[in-house]
């Protein structure tokens, strides 16, 4: 019975450890997972781990089942086996732990020992590690800022950490080019450059945390500038070839000359064209500053733009060639020019060489110039040439040259040149200006003739642009002439008629002299408007306009030529009838078309049409009572002289 018991027990121990496999042989199951040893050393998270097998162990629970030498053996062979932990640094407690085995030789512990082992890789539980006492770093700390915001700096000016704590400390990980409300983090750190938790667990210590965000608060607040503000544009050049140029004024502008400012276009310029305009670093500030808005913000500005753009005005843009001219207007011009050649040899001038007459005219080109030069305001002038068939008494006809001179006006604003107004007839204006004989022509033939014009185109133009008016060394920008061979005109030469002024001795006439300044206004009307008591209510009226210049009311029927420039001719004979004085102002009133106008001679005789009349007088009041609306005009024109 006491046998019995005993072999009892040992099959019940052997049923706990071993596995027993096959019918009577000598042979056992082991389960290596079941004789793994584990060391754990450390503080919990920073702990580190390491295993090994139990072969010993192994052997004495096996060895009744295989006999002691067998169980020796397959110590001897599972002590060999190396066992590995995934993890074996900075170990928890409670972690899982992967567990695998090295080489194993399985099947000779089988054959040589009976021992049949499973090593089957599986995870463990870290345990025994001892606890770090928390603590928090961020308890007591001081921060600083200071600067202009986005180029602020930071610092942590103080800290206490709790006591028994050493070896770390705190620090921002950015300090530098900060911004207000931008995040940053406050670090611990190991003074050796170590892993703070590390030096902090050999203390027994573990932080709460180890990081922690702040917001950078009160840098100085950059004000928003215009860097641009004062930029002055400048233009050299004419149209399509200009070059821009750049300047600030400094009492607008603090900051510019900080700045370099880059056009991407300054050649080649036309109005109209846009320049951009971008503010930059100079090359010296490059490597300090990030960009150009950290170089002004730590001038204390924020830069409301850095680039503008510029549209290009201004720049003169003269006339270069008569295809810019409205063709229409040109074809006016022409025929005009022609007029007026015609009349200085038909009507006569001042001036001009006796016995020439005129046949005929013909366009032949265009001569442009442009002088750039604040002398004379950029004249740009264009030259119409004319080639005219001239006649002198009863021999052949001649070629000779006239050219007109158009002077422009430029727009301050877009540089834009137009026609303005016409400024010379050569040659009778050239010589009007320079000569003082009664007699004199542009050229002589071998037997003495004297010929109103020039003998040539380089003569016409050589006479104004060298001598004429500031047009020496004057650029020439376009010139299409084309002297062609002509036949003369077969035709007489043309003769106005003379213009005769006849008074009518039944007419309306009241003299008025100014015994102060001798001038005189008379009120001459052949027409019948006026009674002789309504003739003397207007010389009344008009007589203040006399203490500075004579005065002629003219009434007249309708004229016989109504176009301007013949009724223009027809008020220069009138005054020459009529004054003798420097100044005059004629009122006339056509009584067919109760249409009025006024006529000033100063030096220079000109005419306009009042329409509609004049200020504060009613057109209508023409019609319904011719004296009272004369004596407004009077009343509206000794108003505008004395102001």
């Amino acid at each position: 019975m006491k046998k019995f018991s005993k072999l009892l027990m040992a099959a019940l121990m052997l049923v706990t450890v071993f596995a027993l496999t096959g019918c009577g042989a000598k042979e056992v199951e082991v389960n290596l997972a079941d004789y793994v040893k584990y060391t754990y050393e450390g503080y919990d998270g920073l702990g580190t781990g390491s295993a090994e097998i139990d072969a010993r162990k192994i052997a004495k629970d096996i060895e009744e089942e295989i006999g002691d030498e067998k169980a020796s053996e397959a110590q001897r062979k599972l002590k060999k086996v190396e066992v590995t932990l995934a993890k074996t640094e900075n170990l928890s407690n409670g972690e899982s732990v992967a567990v695998s085995f090295g080489e194993i030789k399985a099947d000779e512990l089988k054959e040589e020992c009976g021992v049949i082992v499973k090593y089957e890789d599986f995870e463990t539980k870290v345990s025994g590690l001892d606890e770090l006492e928390e603590v928090d770093l961020f308890g007591d700390y001081e921060v600083k800022f200071s600067g202009n915001d986005t180029l602020g700096y930071g610092y942590v000016n103080n800290y206490h950490f709790p006591e028994g704590v050493y070896g770390v400390y705190l620090q921002m990980d950015k300090r530098e080019n900060l911004s207000n409300g931008e995040k940053v983090k406050l670090q611990v750190l190991d003074y050796d450059d170590g892993d703070p938790v590390k030096t902090l667990a050999q203390l027994g210590k573990k932080a709460k945390a180890l990081e922690l965000e702040i917001t950078v608060s009160g840098l100085t607040e950059l004000t928003e500038y215009d860097i641009f503000q004062g930029l002055e544009m400048r233009y050299e050049g004419i149209n399509g070839q200009a070059t821009a140029t750049m300047r600030f004024d400094y009492n607008v502008n603090d900051y510019y000359y900080n700045f370099e400012f880059v056009m991407d276009k300054e050649t080649e310029l036309s109005n109209g064209d846009v320049i951009t305009i971008t503010c930059d670093m100079d090359e010296y500030y490059k490597d300090d500053y990030a960009d150009v808005q950290a170089l002004a913000a730590q001038r204390g500005i924020k830069l409301k733009s850095t680039t503008t753009q510029v549209t290009v005005e201004g720049i003169l843009a003269p006339i270069s060639d008569v295809s810019q001219i409205d063709s229409a207007a040109f074809e006016q011009m022409k025929a005009d020019d022609i007029a007026k050649i015609k009349d200085i040899y038909t009507e006569g001038y001042e001036k001009v060489a006796k016995g020439n007459s005129f046949l005929d005219a013909k366009y032949i080109g265009s001569y442009i110039t442009f002088k750039n030069s604040n002398y004379y305001d950029y004249p740009n002038k264009i030259y119409n040439v004319y080639k005219c068939d001239i006649k002198y008494a009863d021999i052949d006809p001649v070629w000779v040259y006239w050219c007109t001179i158009y002077v422009t006006d430029r727009d301050e604003t877009t540089g834009v040149y137009t026609i303005s107004e016409i400024e010379a007839v050569s040659p009778a204006e050239y010589y009007k200006y320079y000569t003082y004989s009664d007699d004199f022509g542009c050229f002589e033939d071998e037997n003495g003739n004297i010929f109103l014009g020039f003998a040539s185109v380089d003569d016409a133009i050589e006479a104004f642009t060298d001598n004429y008016n500031g047009d020496t060394n004057a650029d020439v920008i376009f010139n299409n002439i084309v002297d062609t061979e002509e036949t003369h005109s077969d035709g007489t030469a043309a003769v106005a008629e003379e213009l005769v002024i006849e008074e009518n001795p039944d007419a309306t006439n009241v003299i008025k002299e100014n015994e102060t300044s001798g001038f005189k206004v008379r009120v001459y009307d052949e027409a019948g408007i006026y009674s002789a008591e309504e003739a003397e209510a207007i010389a009344e009226k008009a007589f203040p306009v006399t203490d500075y210049c004579e005065v002629l009311v003219y009434v007249v029927n309708k004229l016989d030529k109504d176009d301007e420039r013949t009724f223009l001719k027809y008020c220069d004979k009138l005054y020459e009838t009529n004054y003798n004085k420097k100044t005059a102002v004629i009122y006339m009133i056509d009584g067919s078309s109760k249409t009025d106008f006024i006529y000033t001679n100063n030096s220079a005789s000109s005419i306009h049409e009042l329409q509609p009349p004049m200020d504060d007088v009613p057109a209508s009041l023409l019609q319904e009572n011719p004296a009272e609306y004369t004596e407004k005009i009077f009343e509206t024109l000794l108003s505008a002289m004395t102001d």
